[in-house]
């Protein structure tokens, strides 16, 4: 592809973030400063952040589910973590879990488009 062929290619859209749950992180960094044991507790079940996620964003999310995000928080708990204490920003973060969430669902959903998104219940 030549100079003129790069500039004038269509620049990819990029998906809609959900909207940084602000409060959510705050009270959070107020609580581990506070009780620092805290954070095992709350990083060990990922819906504290997989629900904020997917109310801002099932829409455009027809891939996953929430008990996929909720299980990918776990493992993606120092990110978030530094999401939390401010040493990265919020479309590294979530952008990173959305993209765990995907790397890790069962292969019989990658064309399954029509799912409807399961309860908090039906993932425990």
């Amino acid at each position: 592809m030549t100079l003129a062929e790069c500039a004038s290619a269509p620049v990819p859209v990029a998906p809609t973030l959900p909207t940084e749950p602000v409060q959510l992180r705050d009270a959070l960094r107020a609580l581990v400063r506070q009780r620092p044991s805290s954070w095992e507790a709350i990083a060990g079940d990922g819906w504290w952040i997989a629900e904020p996620v997917w109310a801002g964003a099932a829409s455009h999310l027809p891939d996953l589910d929430v008990g996929l995000l909720a299980a990918a928080a776990v493992g993606y708990r120092q990110e978030l973590w530094l999401w939390i204490m401010g040493e990265r920003t919020w479309e590294h973060c979530v952008t990173g879990l959305l993209g765990r969430a995907r790397r890790r669902r069962p292969a019989s959903d990658a064309s399954d488009e029509g799912r409807t998104p399961k309860s908090r219940d039906v993932h425990r």
